[in-house]
């Protein structure tokens, strides 16, 4: 059965397949995409139990399916996936020209999930401290102190590495060049370095205290890893559909966007509509595989698919049956034990009545 799927590049797919039976087998498995057969693949389980599968994917084709031989459990034999349509989270950079704009944009570029953005309503906002508060979502703004006022910090750094904002962020070896008279009302101090704040966090607003030069941390992990956090930090709190895949009994439930216009459709993948009103989406629980749909004002804005990816259910080993003659086998059985009961309890008869004999016996003169 299939355990795992996932697309590990736009145009590469990446499968796991199990074999959970008795012996060492071969077995065939089929490609197809967009109903059309593409070509198929020999998976030998002599050397492990699990076989990884990467499947190049031409250009065109939108939905594929890998197809195993029928066995006793048919929903884990057929995987199907749809091409995966990233929504980019936009970042509009708006700082003067300079060091830090630039080491801004070369880390957003480096980043497959976000792009960079003119658009006036960015899902994020780069600029400098003080700017007027507009439209934009979340805001990466930038206290930068003049060069004279700045002060280069090795550390001990202060790291929250539990808040998703500056998971990873490993500041060892790190110059980091800030202000040490900044100080901001409120937040959460999410990098500090003795009683200087480095990065806070209030509400939708993250504050870096950082200058342009005198330190390293640009040309460190610490710096793309930051803003890596800060992108995966705005997709997850987006609207929309966070994931393009899901396992067969997960609840589906997400907010509509703003670029959707319209009521959402999900088209399930037999064809059935179900119609959602207003700004939150609740499916429920996904209980058929395949390819979901979504539709927004009349046209298709996204798809995303559903399949039984489950080691423990797909093995069936614990479930099978002994074999053919189990029947006869529990019937035998079952008159064993009803002979056995008997004779126990004739036995018990017995034992009762040489006990009533015996007290009579006793008591007769």
């Amino acid at each position: 059965g299939w355990v795992s799927c996932r697309w590990t590049g736009p145009a590469e797919l990446f499968a796991l397949v199990q074999h959970f039976g008795d012996g060492e087998p071969r077995k065939t498995v089929a490609i197809y995409g967009d109903g059309r057969k593409m070509g198929q693949s020999e998976v030998d389980f002599s050397g492990r139990t699990a076989v990884p599968l990467t499947l190049p994917v031409p250009d065109g084709v939108s939905t594929v399916r890998l197809e195993l031989p029928d066995d006793a459990l048919a929903n884990d034999n057929v995987l199907l996936t749809t091409r995966p349509l990233h929504m980019p989270v936009t970042v509009r950079v708006e700082l003067e020209d300079g060091a830090l704009a630039r080491y801004v944009r070369r880390a957003v570029a480096s980043v497959d999930r976000a792009a960079l953005s003119s658009a006036e309503r960015a899902a994020i906002l780069v600029c400098a401290a003080g700017r007027p508060a507009g439209v934009e979502g979340f805001r990466l703004q930038f206290h930068q102190p003049a060069p004279e006022a700045a002060t280069a910090y090795v550390g001990p750094f202060t790291v929250n590495g539990f808040h998703p904002l500056t998971r990873g962020v490993d500041l060892r070896g790190v110059i980091w060049a800030a202000d040490p008279a900044f100080r901001l009302e409120g937040g959460v101090t999410l990098l500090s370095v003795g009683d200087v704040p480095l990065a806070v966090l209030e509400g939708t607003t993250l504050t870096v205290n950082l200058a342009e030069e005198g330190g390293n941390l640009f040309t460190t992990p610490a710096w793309p890893v930051l803003i890596a956090n800060v992108v995966a930090h705005v997709h997850e709190r987006s609207p929309g559909l966070k994931r393009l895949s899901y396992r067969l009994g997960e609840d589906l439930s997400f907010y509509r966007p703003s670029s959707w216009q319209g009521d959402v459709e999900i088209e399930t993948p037999d064809g059935r509509r179900v119609l959602f009103e207003g700004e939150q989406v609740y499916y429920g629980r996904l209980e058929r595989e395949g390819i979901y749909r979504v539709h927004c004002g009349g046209e298709q804005v996204a798809a995303f698919d559903v399949n039984l990816l489950s080691e423990e259910e797909s093995d069936l080993t614990g479930a099978a049956s002994v074999g053919g003659d189990e029947p006869a086998r529990a019937s035998e059985m079952k008159e064993r034990v009803g002979r056995r009961f008997h004779r126990e309890f004739a036995l018990l008869v017995l034992a009762m009545l040489l006990c009533c004999w015996y007290l009579l016996e006793r008591r007769s003169p």
